[in-house]
C-alpha cells in the first residue's frame, strides 16, 4: 500500500505516473476480496489517475521497455524487501549508474539498514511490533488494529515528502538522490 499511496499522491500533484506491474499475476491487490473478477475498490482507490504496464523483468524486450521508461522517468518507487531487485538490475546502486539524475525511493517494512532490514512486514505485523496497537482496544479485549493501515500511509507520505526535497535538491545540483521510508520508522516517530 506504501508505494501505491506515494504515487497517487504524486499523481494528485499532477505527475504521470506509470505503474508497473510484475508478469505473471501483476500486484495482489489488484484482486483482493474479489471473486467476480473485477479489480478490488482498494486498487482502484490506490491506482486513480495512473496508466499502467505489465512487464516480465526476464524478457529482454520487456526489459527494453522498462528501461527506456526509466530513462524518461523523474522518480523511480519500489515498495519491497531492500535488495530484491538487485538480481533485476534494478536496485538504486545499478540505476543510479546509468541514470544519475533519477530520484530513487524505497519504501520497506523495517528500512534500509539494521538487523531487520530483509524482513518482510504488514502495516498490521509493524502496529504491534512498534507499540501502535498499545493506544487501541480496551482492557478487556486488549490491543487492537488501528481501523485503517496508519503505518502504510505514514510511510508513503513520509516517502513523498522526501521525493519533493530530492526533486528541489536536483533542480538545484542537476544530481539524483536515493531516498527511503518504512512502515517501523515512521511507527517510532509517532
Amino acid at each position: 500500500v506504501s508505494g501505491s499511496y506515494t504515487t497517487l499522491l504524486l499523481a494528485c500533484l499532477g505527475a504521470e505516473v506509470i505503474k508497473v506491474e510484475r508478469l505473471p499475476d501483476g500486484d495482489p491487490y489488484r484482486v483482493t476480496g474479489r471473486r467476480d473478477g473485477r479489480s478490488s475498490p482498494l486498487f482502484d482507490t490506490l491506482n486513480s489517475g495512473k496508466k499502467s504496464v505489465a512487464i516480465d523483468f526476464d524478457d529482454q524486450s520487456d526489459r527494453h521497455l522498462l528501461d527506456r521508461l526509466i530513462e524518461r522517468a523523474d522518480v523511480f518507487v519500489e515498495n519491497s524487501r531492500p535488495g530484491s531487485l538487485r538480481h533485476h538490475g534494478l536496485d538504486h546502486e545499478s540505476l543510479r549508474e546509468r541514470f544519475p539524475a533519477l530520484i530513487y525511493a524505497s519504501i520497506s517494512a523495517f528500512g534500509d539498514a539494521g538487523p531487520e532490514r530483509t524482513r518482510g512486514g504488514f502495516d498490521l505485523v509493524l502496529q504491534a511490533e512498534t507499540g501502535v496497537m498499545s493506544v487501541t482496544g480496551d482492557p478487556t479485549t486488549g490491543p487492537s488494529k488501528v481501523g485503517l493501515p496508519f503505518l502504510d500511509l505514514g510511510a508513503g507520505l513520509s516517502c513523498l515528502a522526501a521525493v519533493l526535497a530530492a526533486l528541489n535538491e536536483r533542480a538545484r545540483t542537476g544530481m539524483g538522490a536515493h531516498v527511503s521510508s518504512s512502515l517501523f520508522e515512521f511507527g517510532l516517530a509517532g
